[in-house]
Formats: structure tokens, C-alpha cells, sequence
């Protein structure tokens, strides 16, 4: 279908070097073809081209090309098409590949793959995008590589690797505690590379998975999690990292003393960590262009969606200001997330909370129990 039609959403440029890989992947996806316009192309060059003459939402590229490979593709893809969502293909997982991929690609797809992947990947990234309605605002957030981190942290965490035996749980306690390496630490774990059947959405899950060193590569030898530059203001950013880290508490036991399972609860835990990372973001940007902080929500979640975290944490992170948006009939993580924020800013006032959002998951919102049990939990140290 023409773009304009109802159905379209958007364009999708699939690039591989293997000729029969394309066909398969156009066979694949052709009951699609109403609401994606797929183009293929058979090189780097080819795609550079295609890209120029139509705007490209999302750009599938293999890793192993002759003359432009994929991490050098999708580099230029990132300099001349910052808005465009990129994704690997590959089939391998070597060390040398992810060191090469991990700072020019949003996301990661493994061969051989199904159908059902493909496009859940795809569907998943389009409703994602979505979220960002304001072209300028989308092509912001999609030109940003990686968050800003705390110097502190990461000193902190060299010193660590610098022991003859690095310790798992410390070095999981030390990216837990700076939402940007956590974000970094995560997308990577639910890549395809490494992610096993069930999302992660633990930090000391994602340490042990990936191995420290992974997590040492993408450390020390990328430089993935840099100090803060000039650009930001670092009390303003430990004031946010600390908040994070006093909601990430509150939203697992909330939804503890809620009853929910100890899986959920854990994702709380990430999405209260994770919860600024829109607003850490527009801190990155130069000068400040986002007020409305529903858009920063918004923000927050494209980044952590278009990464690959569980849908869950996304969920929580974009309707984190108004769950009832959500249209869930469930409660969730969003619903740990959302009472750990009043509880983080409630002081001794009484908070206007979304009562129809309690209403539609079928939960009373007895905010007095909450507040005590809160004030008890806390004051335990």
C-alpha cells in the first residue's frame, strides 16, 4: 500500500548481502506490506542510497557484509539519519562483534529468526516510536548514544575490575545504583545475543548473565559508561540519581506488600531505577527543550523500549504521570512505580491519585497503609 493509507505505518529497510536471506525475509513478511513498506538491499552502499531518497524509520542490517559491514552502516546511518531506528542481524556473538555493535545499534535480532520474531520486534519498535509524536523530539532522542554517567560510579566500578577476582554482587550493587550504566547493562542483556526465554529485568540477573567480562568490555574497553561531562550538571544529576534509587525502593515494596510475585516485584525495582531516564536525557541535551513531563516520560520509555527492555518496565516508565492511560485492566509494575512516586514526594501531604486507574486494575488505593508501612520499611534502614 501507498503511504497515506490507514494501515501504513512506516518504512523498513532490511540489508543483507545473501540474496536468498531477502527473499525469505520479503516472503516472511508480506502479509505486512499494508502497514510496512519494505525495501532490501544487497549493500552498505545500496542502503545509503535508498535512505537518501526515502525517509527510513527502521533499518534491519546485517552484521557481516563485504566492502561496508553493518556496524559501519549503521555508524553512517547514525550520522546522516539520526532519527532511524537501527537494528542488528547477525548470527554470531563474539566478543569483537559486540564491541562494535553495542554503541551504533538500538537493538539486536539473531539468525536464524522466526516470523513471530520479526515482527514483534518491528511492531513493538513502531508503537514505541509512536510515542513521540514531534519529529524534532524523536530525532533527539533516537542521535543519543549512551546516558550520562556518575564520575564517582564510575570510578568505582574500574576499581572493582581492577581486582585480581571482581566480585558479582559488588559490581551489580555499583550499576544498580547509577540508572544509566543500569540502562546500558540491560539493554544489552535483552538483546538477542544474550537474552535466554524470559526478559531480564534484574541488574545482578543481567551481571551474571552477560559474565563480568562482558561487563568489563563494555566498561573499560568502550567506554560505554563515561564521567558526566561539561555539558551537565552533576548536582542537579546525583539529585535525580538519588531520587531513582529512593523510588526503585519503594516501588518493590509496594508491590510486595501488595502481594504481587517476587518476578514483578524485581521489574518494580528496575522500573523505579530506571524511571528518569527521559529526564536524565534532556539533561544531556544542550540546550534543555522538553518541559511537559509526560514528553520526558515519553522519552524515557522510547529510549528503554527501542533498547530492548522488558515491556513491562517500559510500560511503567511512559504512563509513570497517568497510569489510567495505560488502558490496563491489570495491576502491574506500572502500579508499584506509580504509588512509589507519591510516596518518594509525599511528605505529609495527601496526593491526588488516579482513581480511575485503581478502579479499572480492581485495587483499592488505601494510600494511609501504604504511607506507614513505607515510613516503617524506611525507617529501619
Amino acid at each position: 500500500m501507498m503511504e497515506g493509507g490507514d494501515l501504513f505505518r512506516g518504512r523498513v529497510l532490511f540489508v543483507d548481502d545473501e540474496p536468498t536471506v531477502l527473499r525469505g525475509l520479503e516472503r516472511m513478511l508480506h502479509r505486512r506490506r499494508a502497514e510496512w513498506d519494505l525495501m532490501f538491499a544487497g549493500t552498505g552502499a545500496e542502503a545509503l542510497s535508498m535512505m537518501a531518497a526515502k525517509q527510513t524509520d527502521i533499518i534491519v542490517s546485517d552484521m557481516r557484509m563485504p566492502g561496508l559491514d553493518g556496524p559501519e552502516l549503521l555508524a553512517k546511518v547514525r550520522e546522516r539519519h539520526p532519527a532511524t531506528t537501527r537494528i542488528a542481524l547477525s548470527g554470531n556473538a563474539e566478543d569483537s562483534l559486540v564491541r562494535r555493535c553495542v554503541t551504533v545499534a538500538h537493538q539486536y535480532l539473531s539468525k536464524p529468526c522466526s516470523r513471530q520474531e520479526v515482527e514483534d520486534l518491528l511492531e513493538r519498535t513502531f508503537t514505541l516510536r509512536e510515542l513521540l509524536s514531534d519529529p524534532e523530539l524523536e530525532a533527539l532522542t533516537a542521535s543519543l548514544e549512551k546516558l550520562p554517567s556518575s564520575p564517582a560510579m564510575y570510578r568505582e566500578i574500574c576499581r572493582e575490575f581492577e581486582r585480581e577476582e571482581p566480585c558479582t554482587n559488588r559490581v551489580a550493587a555499583i550499576i544498580r545504583s547509577d540508572p544509566a550504566m543500569a540502562a546500558k547493562v540491560l539493554q544489552l542483556a535483552n538483546s538477542a545475543f544474550f537474552r535466554r526465554r524470559v526478559p531480564v529485568a534484574d541488574v545482578r540477573q543481567a551481571v551474571m548473565h552477560l559474565g563480568l567480562s562482558t561487563i568489563r568490555t563494555l566498561v573499560l574497553g568502550l567506554e560505554v559508561f563515561k564521567p558526566a561531562d561539561g555539558q551537565l550538571d552533576l548536582l542537579q544529576a546525583e539529585a535525580l540519581w538519588s531520587v531513582s534509587s529512593r523510588v526503585a525502593g519503594l516501588s518493590l515494596f509496594a508491590l510486595e506488600i501488595l502481594g504481587f510475585p517476587k518476578k514483578v516485584a524485581e521489574e518494580g525495582l528496575s522500573a523505579g531505577l530506571l524511571h528518569l531516564v527521559g529526564r536524565i536525557a534532556t539533561l544531556h541535551l544542550e540546550p534543555a527543550v522538553v518541559e511537559d513531563p509526560d514528553t520526558v516520560a515519553h522519552i524515557g520509555a522510547y529510549l528503554l523500549g527501542i533498547w530492548g527492555l522488558p515491556h513491562s518496565i517500559v510500560e511503567a516508565v511512559a504512563f509513570q504521570n497517568d497510569p489510567s492511560a495505560s488502558r490496563a485492566t491489570q495491576g502491574s509494575v506500572l502500579t508499584g512505580l506509580y504509588i512509589a512516586k507519591h510516596l518518594a514526594g509525599a511528605h505529609r501531604a495527601q496526593p491526588e491519585l488516579d482513581e480511575q486507574y485503581f478502579e479499572q486494575i480492581g485495587l483499592v488505593a488505601d494510600w494511609e497503609r501504604w504511607r506507614r508501612a513505607a515510613q516503617a520499611r524506611e525507617s529501619q534502614g
